[in-house]
């Protein structure tokens, strides 16, 4: 099952992948993956999500922030 963190990563990496134009199967080769479990992360309703590793792989890749990556935290949610 996704959290709404899970969601908002796979929403901030696909906006990320989009801007830099890299397909699904350029990042699955970043994140030494395959095309099929990108394309399954980024389908509305799968339960597959990116792993810590593959979160860090897609900064370092994208060269970028994991705060470009994770959701800012709010100290007020609960």
């Amino acid at each position: 099952m996704k959290t709404d963190i899970d969601i908002q990563i796979i929403h901030n990496v696909r906006m990320l992948r989009k801007e830099r134009e890299i397909t699904q199967r350029t990042l699955a080769t970043m994140i030494q993956t395959s095309h099929g479990f990108v394309a399954e992360v980024e389908k509305d309703g799968s339960k597959c999500k990116y792993s810590a590793n593959h979160i860090y792989l897609i900064a370092k890749n994208f060269g970028c922030s994991l705060y470009d990556i994770y959701p800012p935290i709010d100290p007020l949610a609960p």
